[in-house]
């Protein structure tokens, strides 16, 4: 097997060769949190092709990403992984169940090239013209892929055989196609359109409607791909739109790898869970407001085969929508209550701010950390604050001896900070609070000013503690140059 390579984004090939998009997030400081979680992912990721990181920086950045998103969903549920082979991609162990799950993508005809509209907001007029061709064209695009996995037989594998198989995948053919639910998926697996209609007393029903084939300009496919000769081998469909790069800046960003230069407000449309609608919620939420915490699993959908010789078991993928056909229904089974977002988009605003570069100093040994950076050291909260207040901001000195976060109330909208100190075998104490302080940068100011002044408290301390040590050395080296003292013994008188 080749050797992992270390990192993710240390080129590998000639810079003339990195695609745009890969150089844009290697590059810029708004995809901090999404390198630093990719990176963690990585460490544990098996390469058994060894060219993952080549095509993670030149063609292949979507269907790598999707991969890699996969790995991160599998390990973070508990999965048993193993990656030794290089077909299937998966095969996964939970629960006394054992699966080979299969990657695929959609990917665009224009090549690489199509990719740089990464990053770009859809125009709210385009969308409905995108819907529109896309409604149609979103079948033969990922039937497309899945027909391709199906002719390579990898249940045949010595490893696979006896197994549930899953081909998992998700739509990169078109910057507009991850803005698209797996209902149009679900039309070409089952060959079945759902409508619904309402009764007089507003209960809603759906009507099902047979679909036999699939038509965009000459390009012909048969519907219903789970009954196709050979399907019975295909335990069900994992789709995802969201196995994306914005989801690992997300995540990065919860998981405590910002700095406090980058801002993320995700906004998007959800499942409604009144059972008389059939539209979906909008929804919007900024992350550093309080909310329910993304999961790498959020937005999965599980679409089961209803003909599958080796019936994948339901739930099998934690957190996942699992979606069966019953008595010529197609049902959706959904796990809990929480947010389950058909798609969604991620506005990432960046403050460019020269205190905050993670290579340049605040103060004269004084940097920006990371709150993930900044929680690894120990550092005393009370949970009760995180309903008062957000923490924005982290610095440390050079040592991490002396410490500050900066945060804004959340009623009052003023900033408060506090300065910790660190001292070897004891907890770190926190030794300054300031609050009700109006302004940003005046807050910030106060708050460097503060971990200077503690500085050179620290300082003051050790050139104290320095001479007391040179004191002991030299009064010690004295007295071993004197040599030993005679005592003299006193004889008592007898009696006394």
């Amino acid at each position: 097997m080749n050797k992992h390579p270390q990192s993710l984004f240390a080129a590998v090939v000639p810079e003339r060769r990195l695609h745009p998009v890969f150089k844009r997030i290697r590059d810029s400081i708004e995809y901090e949190p999404g390198r630093t979680i990719a990176e963690e992912v990585f460490r544990t990721f098996k390469d058994p092709d060894g060219n993952f990181v080549e095509q993670f920086q030149t063609s292949g950045f979507d269907a790598r990403i999707f991969e890699l998103y996969l790995h991160a969903y599998f390990e973070s549920s508990g999965y048993v992984i193993s990656r030794t082979r290089s077909n299937p991609d998966f095969i996964l162990t939970r629960q006394g169940a054992t699966v080979a799950v299969e990657a695929t993508t959609s990917n665009p005809s224009g090549g690489a090239q199509s990719l740089q509209n990464f990053g770009k907001r859809p125009n709210p007029a385009g969308i409905t013209r995108a819907e529109r061709k896309l409604a149609r064209e979103m079948p033969i695009r990922l039937g497309s892929p899945l027909f391709s996995k199906l002719k390579k037989k990898y249940w045949e594998l010595p490893h696979c055989k006896n197994l549930p198989f899953v081909i998992a995948i998700e739509a990169f053919h078109d910057r507009f196609a991850l803005f698209f639910t797996s209902s149009l998926l679900d039309q070409y697996l089952y060959g079945l359109q759902t409508s619904p209609k309402w009764t007089k007393e507003g209960e809603m029903l759906l009507e099902h409607q047979v679909i036999k084939e699939h038509r965009v300009g000459k390009k012909v496919i048969p519907s219903n791909f789970f009954g196709q000769e050979g399907a019975e081998n295909i335990s069900a469909v994992l789709f995802s739109n969201s196995g994306t790069w914005p989801k690992f800046n997300r995540l990065g960003y919860e998981a405590g790898y910002r700095r406090g230069n980058v801002m993320m407000i995700r906004s998007g449309t959800c499942f409604d869970y009144d059972p008389r609608s059939a539209k979906p919620v909008n929804f919007v939420y900024n992350l550093d407001d309080l909310h329910e915490k993304e999961t790498w699993g959020q937005g999965l959908v599980t679409f089961h085969n209803p003909s599958a010789k080796h019936p994948l078991p339901r739930g099998f993928f934690k957190g996942s929508v699992d979606v069966h056909l019953e008595k010529g229904i197609i049902t959706p089974y959904v796990p809990g209550y929480g947010l389950l977002p058909f798609a969604s988009y991620t506005q990432v605003l960046r403050m460019p701010d020269s205190d905050l570069d993670p290579d340049r100093e605040a103060r004269a040994g004084i940097r920006s950390i990371t709150l993930s950076e900044f929680n690894a050291l120990g550092i005393p909260r009370r949970s009760e604050l995180d309903f008062l207040s957000i923490e924005r901001e982290w610095f440390a000195t050079h040592d991490r001896t002396v410490l500050g976060t900066l945060a804004l109330d959340r009623t009052d909208k003023d900033w408060l900070y506090a300065v910790f100190r660190r001292r070897p075998g004891r907890k770190a104490k926190c030794e300054d609070v300031q609050v009700s302080i109006r302004k940003h940068k005046a807050a910030r100011r106060r708050l460097l000013d503060a971990m200077e002044a503690e500085m050179a408290k620290l300082q003051s301390k050790r050139a104290a503690d320095q001479v007391r040590r040179r004191r002991a050395t030299r009064l010690s080296k004295k007295r071993q140059e004197d040599g030993p003292r005679k005592v003299r013994r006193v004889r008592r008188p007898k009696g006394s």
